[in-house]
């Protein structure tokens, strides 16, 4: 009985002497998430789990798949990155995800072409309005081009997000700009006076038959034989004086179609 009762406690003492010696590992570890986008969604396994700044994310052991997602942006067409990591318990593991460089260009007018110029060499990107996505920085010059118009031209940026305006002037409006120096202007011509001559000469042949027509009316009332006042002096004044008038105005007119003719001449 004795023998038995110190086999049983020795068993007890084993027992809690194994259990205090077996630990468990903790069965969760860390992940870091680098990114050049600190705003931007992290998604494990399908999961939102907070944004990048957020990180390091207790997760977990085991093999991950990690999205990243654009938080802010065109709704349309999010930016995201992905990649695969194992997080093991009790350490830490890394992923790198990158957003593409963004760069949205745009032309005055629209549906110029668009190049990228960079040593000695072009890359045609598309007709703007458009959108391109980059993993690196655009080196070089973006250039947009359309027929009819001088070529205007920007540094493309290097932020995660760029909006370019590319703004074009006609070629009449830019012309021989590298010549300015020799170049003398043609005058210009002065279409004002053409006008000007115009309306006198047309003004002028209104009041001549105005006053002709009044210089008939008075001419008839003093020759009439069936008029009361034919024969009165004053008639024929009248009518004289606007006789006068109505030659004036025709001189008027005259001068008006001479300035015309002249112009036309010297042009």
């Amino acid at each position: 009985m004795r023998r038995g009762l110190v086999i049983l406690t020795a068993l007890v003492l084993s027992s809690v002497s194994a259990t205090g010696q077996d630990v468990l590992p903790d069965p969760d570890g860390l992940l870091v998430v680098e990114t050049n986008a600190p705003d931007a969604v992290v998604l494990v396994d399908s999961e939102v789990i907070g944004v990048a700044s957020d990180s390091p994310f207790l997760l977990p052991a085991g093999p991950k798949q990690v999205v990243l997602v654009e938080a802010t942006g065109e709704g349309w067409a999010p930016r995201r990155a992905s990649g695969s990591v194992i997080v093991r318990a009790n350490e830490t593991a890394t992923v790198r995800l990158d957003l593409p460089f963004r760069y949205r260009i745009d032309s005055m007018p629209p549906d110029a072409e668009v190049v990228l110029r960079s040593g000695g060499s072009e890359e045609v990107l598309g007709i703007a309005p458009l959108t391109v996505d980059r993993p690196e920085v655009m080196e070089g010059v973006l250039l947009a081009r359309r027929p009819g118009y001088m070529p205007a031209e920007v540094a493309p940026g290097d932020s995660l997000f760029n909006h370019h305006t590319l703004m074009m002037q006609p070629l009449e409006a830019g012309a021989a700009l590298d010549a300015v120096t020799t170049w003398i202007p043609p005058r210009e011509p002065r279409r004002w006076i053409d006008y000007a001559a115009a309306g006198v000469a047309l003004a002028a042949a209104s009041v001549a038959i105005y006053y002709k027509f009044e210089a008939d009316d008075v001419d008839d009332r003093y020759r009439s034989p069936d008029s009361p006042v034919r024969g009165d002096p004053l008639l024929k004044q009248e009518a004289e004086r606007l006789d006068l008038y109505s030659l004036g105005a025709l001189g008027v007119m005259q001068v008006g179609i001479t300035v015309l003719a002249v112009r036309f001449v010297l042009r």
